[in-house]
C-alpha cells in the first residue's frame, strides 16, 4: 500500500505533491505504517516539490524530520548519504550555513562506503559550497579544483570550466598560507586557467606582485553576497586577502620600509596598516618587527633568521661552557671524578 502511494506521489506535479504529500505523511503516522524506504520516497518527492516552489527550509525539514541516523540500517548507507547531501543542499539554498555544514559532515562519515559516482560528485560539490558559504575558501577551492579536472568522474565536460572559475575565485579570497600557495601553484601551472576571467589577478598573487585597490574593486563586483562579507577588522574578505598578499609581496622586495611608504603602497591609513601588520606578525604569517621609535617595519629574510638562530645556539653553548667552568672551579673533585 505504502509503495503504491509513494509511486503515485512521484508521478504528480510539484504543486499536487506539495498538497498531498503532508497528508500521506500524517496517514503514515496515524496508522503506524512502518516502511522506511517508501516513507523516504514520499519525503524525497515532497522535499523536491518544496524546493521547486522556492521553500528550501521546508524541503530540508521534510527530510531531516525522518531522523535518518536512527534508521540507517533499514534505509541503507547510500540512501542515508543521498539524504544528508540533499538536506545540506536545501539548507544552503535557505542560507542556513550552520545546518548545511552539520548535515554534510554527517554524510562525510559514510562517503567512503559509497560507490555511486553521481552521489559522490553531488557530495563534493555540496561540501565545496558549504566551505564557500562559511568563508573557508581554501577548502572550497581545493574541492572545486578537484571537480574541475578533465575526466573527473561524474562531472560533465562543460561543467569543468565553471568549477575551475569557482576554484580561482576562492583561491584569490583565501588567506595567505601553505594551502593557498599550493593552490596558486596548481592553478597557475594549469593551462586551462589562462582562459579564466580572473587569471591576471591570480597571476599577480602567484608571482607575488602588488595588487592595486582598483583591481580589487573591479573583481569584487563579480562576487556573491556572502563573499563580500566583512571580517572582524571591518575589511571585506577580498580586501583582507589582498592586503595580506601585498604585505607579503613587500616583504620580498624590501628589507625595511617606512610607515609613510607602507601606507601609500597599501592604500590604507597608518593605524590600519600597523594593526594589520602586527596581526600578521602575531599569527606567524610574516616574519618582521615594528619599530615605533624610527617608524619603520623591518622584514626578516630567511638568511637573517638562520643567523639569529645560530647566534642563539652560540649563546646557549657559551652559557653551558661557562656554567661547566664555574662548577669545576667550585667543585674540583667533581671534575676529577668525571675525568676518571
Amino acid at each position: 500500500m505504502l509503495e503504491t502511494m509513494a509511486t503515485g506521489l512521484e508521478k504528480l506535479s510539484k504543486e499536487k505533491t506539495a498538497e498531498f504529500g503532508p497528508k500521506l505523511l500524517d496517514l503514515i503516522t496515524s496508522k503506524t505504517l512502518t516502511n522506511e524506504k517508501n516513507e523516504y520516497r514520499i519525503r524525497k518527492a515532497l522535499a523536491a516539490a518544496h524546493s521547486y516552489m522556492e521553500e528550501p527550509i521546508l524541503a530540508a525539514r521534510v527530510l531531516a524530520n525522518m531522523h535518518l541516523d536512527q534508521i540507517k540500517d533499514k534505509v541503507g548507507i547510500p540512501t542515508l548519504v543521498e539524504a544528508y547531501v540533499a538536506i545540506s543542499d536545501y539548507y544552503l539554498d535557505a542560507m542556513n550555513n550552520a545546518d548545511a555544514y552539520s548535515y554534510i559532515t554527517k554524510a562525510a562519515q559514510y562517503i567512503d562506503d559509497i560507490n555511486d559516482i553521481t552521489v559522490i560528485c553531488k557530495y563534493k560539490y555540496c561540501y565545496a559550497q558549504v566551505h564557500d558559504a562559511n568563508l573557508k575558501f581554501g577548502q572550497a577551492a581545493s574541492l572545486y579544483y578537484e571537480l574541475s579536472q578533465k575526466g573527473s568522474v561524474g562531472v560533465h565536460e562543460e561543467e569543468t570550466k565553471a568549477f575551475l572559475e569557482k576554484s580561482v575565485i576562492c583561491t584569490i579570497l583565501a588567506p595567505p598560507g601553505t594551502q593557498r600557495s599550493r593552490l596558486l601553484t596548481m592553478l597557475y601551472k594549469d593551462d586551462r586557467t589562462r582562459t579564466t576571467a580572473h587569471f591576471n589577478l591570480l597571476e599577480k598573487m602567484y608571482l607575488e606582485r602588488l595588487i592595486k585597490m582598483e583591481e580589487v574593486t573591479k573583481f569584487e563586483k563579480e562576487l556573491k553576497p556572502h563573499q563580500k562579507g566583512l571580517t572582524s577588522d571591518n575589511y571585506t574578505v577580498l580586501q583582507k586577502a589582498v592586503l595580506e598578499h601585498n604585505i607579503l609581496a613587500l616583504s620580498k622586495i624590501y628589507t625595511n620600509i617606512s610607515f609613510d611608504q607602507l601606507t601609500k603602497l597599501l592604500q590604507i591609513d597608518l593605524n590600519n596598516a600597523e594593526v594589520l601588520m602586527a596581526s600578521m606578525i602575531n599569527e606567524g604569517k610574516i616574519k618582521a618587527h615594528i619599530s615605533q621609535a624610527d617608524k619603520f617595519v623591518y622584514f626578516e629574510s630567511e638568511k637573517e633568521m638562520i643567523q639569529r638562530f645560530n647566534e642563539l645556539i652560540n649563546n646557549l653553548c657559551e652559557g653551558i661552557n661557562q656554567l661547566i667552568q664555574e662548577t669545576s672551579q667550585k667543585y674540583p673533585k667533581v671534575e676529577s671524578i668525571a675525568k676518571a
